[in-house]
């Protein structure tokens, strides 16, 4: 097992980018991203992690400044072999966004969302469920996401008892 510097960038955040340029909206303070990654890289593998650029996409904004920014970012640390860029991202922009298509080529993971038996079975195992859920609730949880985070809140809160609608 390795320890890996690992930068992670919320680019839900980054709307407020006009005229200025990922760096003073990161308040960085004289020094760039890309030069903190690098000088990372230099000793080995460093990876970013570029949470929801999909929040950059067409579909929720209309403002192509920030997406340029992260594009460009990207492109230079690309070129570093020592850099690993994650991208998350919902599979509707990722497929309908055309400033994503030069990411096809890359790897992908999708995430699907999960059956109701494996949503059973993982609240289960936290022991926080008696009773059947109802359809809209099975498809809130199906998400890995959601699901994840509403084991995290209950775990220590004992068992939930399934809600009933008429």
């Amino acid at each position: 097992q390795q320890d890996i510097p690992t930068i992670g960038l919320k680019t839900d955040y980054l709307f407020d980018i006009n005229d200025t340029d990922i760096d003073k909206a990161l308040n960085l303070n004289g020094t760039s991203l890309i030069q903190i990654i690098e000088e990372s890289a230099r000793k080995g593998l460093t990876v970013l992690i570029i949470d929801q650029i999909d929040a950059l996409s067409l579909s929720l904004t209309f403002k192509r400044k920030p997406l340029a920014e992260v594009q460009r970012v990207i492109t230079e640390l690309s070129r570093n072999d020592n850099v690993r860029i994650v991208l998350s991202c919902r599979e509707y922009d990722y497929k309908s966004e055309r400033a994503f298509y030069r990411y096809n080529g890359s790897h992908q993971i999708i995430v699907r969302n999960l059956p109701k038996t494996d949503v059973d079975s993982v609240l289960a195992d936290f022991n926080i469920l008696e009773g059947g859920l109802q359809e809209e609730e099975y498809r809130f949880l199906e998400n890995p996401m959601n699901l994840s985070l509403y084991c995290r809140l209950r775990k220590n809160s004992g068992k939930l008892k399934a809600t009933q609608s008429a």
